[in-house]
């Protein structure tokens, strides 16, 4: 149980366990949080920063083990527990258990932002001009911050399919997606998502920060994996991941013939209009502009028949299923490369209209004890404002 090895963490009367980080079952909210007391995504963090935030949540999103919902408080956790049983820095924990073995010799932790490294690659992302070099001065570990190269990478996915850290068992045990109170078996396991390509499990993860991205993939019926690391703010590095992949094991299945689009009417397609949530959360909004539905409100979803939807480019498909004939839809299916993502339709409670004379009754400012921080709301003009201490936003 946690609390044996964080007594900080206050206590919800609820017990969460190591398991329950490892899994994303806690329930805690994310340490991301943060941002709200005023943290941009490049000023500097330090873990104590990210431990004060988690140490003060009073509230728990759901009970321990009935849901997954991922969020990087429990990676955090997890780092500060293995520092407390071994009595070493988490850095030290790794290089001595994992690095060093592995011969993982261009792998570290990066605990403090301001000790150069040489050969470390300045990050970038996408602005309003053009590139833009960003800075990355995260030092908080746990649910992330490893800094390692495509090769110590290879070393790492090697041991998946023939261990030399840590047993067989154990990482069969690594690889088992569990199962939350209502039954269904999450994709996720101990730190990997558990997906599938060209009918085969995969072992995969990606992840995003100021200027860099990243993507693992692991295929173990065909001894395979894939790495990529790039300086810059990328998505969509899971599809070009399954590319190399493809590219290496040769023999690749034919893409599926384009289905010819269908001409649905109006009345028709306003079946499919609403939004639909997974049950980790996750919202999928369809709405009807100009005869055309849109995922997102940015991509087109090209009707191909049978309450079935394609893109124009990334190789996602929808289909959608009505309790009754000639209802509106109530489940959505997200069918992506690498699984089927279930959503049901949500209903919107009809609210009245904010009008300009009711907006100063939401107007003041608002404290939250987990945040010990004040967010404002003001009426200007005909709109309502939100501001924090380093935002402001309509």
């Amino acid at each position: 149980q946690l609390p044996k090895y964080v007594p900080e963490l206050h206590r919800f009367g609820a017990t969460i366990t190591l398991m329950h980080l490892l899994h994303h079952m806690s329930g805690l909210r994310d340490e991301q949080v943060l941002m709200l007391k005023g943290r941009r995504a490049e000023d500097i963090v330090t873990q104590d920063d990210v431990l004060r935030v988690i140490f003060d949540q009073r509230e728990l999103s759901f009970a321990p083990g009935s849901r997954f919902s991922y969020s990087n408080s429990n990676y955090t956790l997890l780092a500060l527990v293995v520092e407390r049983v071994s009595g070493q820095r988490f850095g030290e924990f790794l290089a001595s258990r994992v690095f060093s073995p592995l011969g993982k010799n261009n792998s570290y932790v990066q605990d403090d932002f301001r000790k150069p490294r040489a050969g470390e690659a300045w990050p970038y992302g996408g602005g309003p001009d053009g590139v833009q070099r960003r800075l990355n001065a995260a030092s908080n570990y746990g649910a992330g911050n490893i800094r390692s190269t495509a090769e110590d990478m290879a070393l790492w996915a090697m041991n998946l399919l023939e261990p030399k850290v840590g047993t067989e068992a154990m990482i069969a045990d690594m690889l088992e997606a569990v199962r939350d109170e209502k039954g269904p078996a999450t994709r996720y396991a101990s730190g990997f998502e558990i997906g599938r390509h060209r009918d085969m499990t995969t072992v995969e993860h990606g992840g995003i920060a100021p200027g860099s991205s990243a993507y693992f993939l692991v295929i173990p019926a065909r001894g395979l994996g894939v790495t990529i690391l790039c300086n810059d703010e990328l998505n969509g590095l899971n599809h070009l991941a399954r590319g190399v992949a493809d590219a290496i094991l040769g023999g690749a299945a034919d893409p599926e013939p384009r289905q010819e689009s269908v001409i649905l009417a109006d009345r028709e397609l306003r079946r499919f209009v609403g939004t639909y949530r997974e049950d980790g959360g996750a919202l999928f909004a369809v709405e009807l502009r100009d005869g055309k539905l849109f995922m997102q409100g940015e991509d087109e979803m090209i009707p191909v028949g049978n309450g079935k939807f394609v893109l124009d480019g990334p190789p996602v498909a929808f289909s959608f299923r009505a309790e009754t004939v000639g209802a509106p839809f109530s489940r959505l299916t997200v069918h992506d490369t690498d699984q089927d993502r279930i959503a049901y339709r949500i209903e919107k409670a009809p609210v009245e209209d904010l009008r300009p004379d009711m907006m100063g009754q939401y107007a003041g400012d608002y404290y939250s004890p987990e945040l010990r921080t004040v967010i404002s709301i003001a009426k200007r003009g005909d709109e309502l404002w939100l501001s924090g201490p380093a935002y402001e936003t309509r």
